[in-house]
């Protein structure tokens, strides 16, 4: 009868929506996790070796810095939202490895201390307030990105966003002018994430604690990257970065 055709097409119809929508979730939830994948797999490294010799951390601040652009390109010219969930995963991840790699940084200091069963302390017995109220080190022309804790690197994080936080509120973030240098920037900080990478371990001749993995995966995000933002209709630099 005309009325069953109805109610099955109807059946049809609604069902193939919902698997579109499904299918459209599952590729936006790869989208924010996968290219993470890669850093989660080097922390399992570091804490498989307990040693951080041989990666490069000023690649954490790269990336770091490339996504915190993102992240104000997003706001000052919104895309799809998928990839700015992509990008504070990606920062996350970048705090959570700057932390390991100043934790096993010393490995043998680090072992003999672990035997003992004591901490290793990189605060060299100062309080952690003191730290962040002391920014003598931090803002130091020749300790930038080479202290050995952890705080300093989270506070030079943090004020990266405070200056950038400045500029926007100064220049307007919805300045298309300022919005577009910041797009670019991010993309030719995230296009030369390798080079430090490259240079520390031809230095060094010893590439053992940087996870193979994270590159794959790495080369196989910025593919799929690539072909989604030409999908999304992102701005330029979204797709440049990706490819």
């Amino acid at each position: 009868s005309i009325s069953n055709q109805t109610y099955n097409h109807s059946i049809k119809k609604h069902f193939s929506f919902n698997f579109k929508d499904f299918i459209v979730l599952l590729i936006d939830f790869l989208m924010i996790i996968g290219p993470s994948l890669g850093y989660f797999l080097q922390s399992l490294k570091f804490k498989k070796t307990k040693s951080s010799k041989g990666f490069s951390k000023s690649l954490c601040l790269i990336i770091y810095f490339s996504q915190i652009l993102r992240v104000f390109f997003w706001i000052g010219k919104p895309f799809r939202i998928t990839l700015l969930y992509q990008s504070i995963l990606i920062i996350i991840f970048q705090i959570y490895l700057i932390h390991l790699w100043v934790k096993y940084h010393g490995t043998q200091e680090t072992v003999k201390n672990e035997k003992q069963g004591n901490d290793f302390n990189f605060y060299e017995n100062k309080e952690i307030i003191e730290y962040l109220i002391d920014w003598s080190d931090t803002i130091s022309p020749n300790k930038i990105w080479n202290w050995s804790n952890e705080i300093e690197y989270f506070k030079f994080m943090a004020l990266i966003v405070f200056i950038l936080l400045v500029i926007c509120g100064v220049l307007g973030i919805h300045n298309a002018f300022l919005t577009n240098i910041i797009g670019t920037i991010s993309v030719t900080s995230e296009a030369s994430t390798l080079i430090p990478q490259i240079i520390v371990s031809c230095k060094t001749k010893n590439s053992g604690n940087l996870a193979t993995s994270m590159v794959a995966l790495w080369a196989i995000g910025d593919t799929c990257k690539f072909i989604c933002n030409i999908i999304y209709k992102s701005p330029i630099q979204m797709i440049i970065s990706g490819g």
